[in-house]
């Protein structure tokens, strides 16, 4: 149970670029730690349920539906010339790479392109 724990909880830092107080209960954090940990772990362990070039080489299954993609300009976890290949052979498809941004979804400038996406589609059925 420690490398779970351990991996979670040290990977936090290089998710943000945005440096945030600690807040919550101990025993929380390291629930969910060791939650997100086993999670990670068992995506790892069957390499994302994807074969290398997967997702591109599928591209023509999708290439029809709208899509946004949001990408942190310094995310280390999934470097953002990935986004970049994906946006280059998903006709249509929007790239919004966030200047001030990591990997987390929480990161303020991710969280208001997610949300202006989600909300230009809902009112629109469009995200142009």
């Amino acid at each position: 149970m420690p490398q779970p724990k351990r991996g979670a909880s040290t990977k936090a830092p290089v998710c943000t670029c945005a440096l945030k107080p600690r807040c919550g209960d101990q025993r929380h954090r390291r629930g969910r730690a060791v939650s997100v940990g086993l999670l990670e772990a068992h995506y790892f362990r069957h390499q994302a349920f994807l074969h290398a070039g997967q997702l591109l080489q599928g591209m023509p299954r999708i290439a029809h539906l709208p899509g946004f993609i949001v990408h942190g300009r310094y995310d280390v976890i999934c470097p953002v010339r990935y986004a970049h290949a994906l946006a280059d052979a998903w006709p249509g498809v929007q790239l919004k790479v966030v200047a001030d941004a990591g990997h987390s979804s929480h990161e303020p400038g991710i969280a208001a392109e997610l949300c202006w996406a989600t909300d230009r589609f809902a009112e629109t059925g469009r995200l142009d």
